[in-house]
């Protein structure tokens, strides 16, 4: 299974491409190379897998997304195989993408790099029906849709839109990834809940 991951890691870079207008590395399809959820969903989405993160103020041991972001995500595949595009490409302090989670000295590697597992927790799910039909494009495109209606007309799109002052559209896009990954696990657990 590595070995398939760490091609498709290594064709995501040959997605990415500078926007001059919007002034920022994308992926063809629009969203954000500098965004660890992006990449992490773009994996997780190839290989059904989940996208775990974490808020750097709740785990300080962890040394990736301290210092470039409050937080970071991540793609866990098969309860196995940890890959992580964006440390990779975007902070260089990955020599190897892909840790295997079954082997004792990946995993001493993801704890030094990510903190404790307790720590993580489900962003996203490719298995999850509800994240947009398990779509990773569907679901940016939803965020950005319904960010951009209340940008646009300062009424809220939905009852349960939260509104915030946006100044910018990557102030939006920022509000829209955070709200998504507040929400994602009461989703997940209620559809837990419903299935029993």
């Amino acid at each position: 299974m590595k070995d398939p991951i760490l091609v498709f890691l290594h064709a995501l870079q040959q997605w990415e491409q500078l926007n001059e207008e919007a002034e920022e590395w994308q992926f063809t399809h629009g969203s954000a190379c500098g965004v660890c959820t992006h990449s992490a969903m773009l994996v997780a989405w190839a290989f059904n897998g989940v996208v775990l993160g974490y808020y750097a103020k709740d785990n300080p041991r962890a040394q990736i997304g301290m210092t470039y972001s409050q937080g970071h995500d991540f793609t866990v595949i098969a309860d196995r195989w940890l890959a992580d595009h964006w440390a990779w490409r975007a902070t260089g302090p990955l020599e190897m993408p892909i840790m295997d989670l079954a082997m004792a000295r990946d995993r001493f590697r993801a704890f030094r790099l990510y903190g404790p597992r307790r720590f993580w927790s489900l962003v996203w799910s490719a298995r999850s029906p509800e994240t947009s039909n398990g779509s990773p494009l569907a679901l940016q495109k939803t965020l950005r849709r319904t960010t951009a209606l209340y940008l646009d007309s300062g009424q809220a799109p939905s009852p349960d839109f939260v509104m915030e002052e946006c100044t910018s559209a990557a102030d939006a896009q920022h509000l829209a990834d955070h709200f998504a990954r507040m929400i994602s696990l009461p989703l997940a657990q209620e559809a837990e809940q419903d299935r029993q």
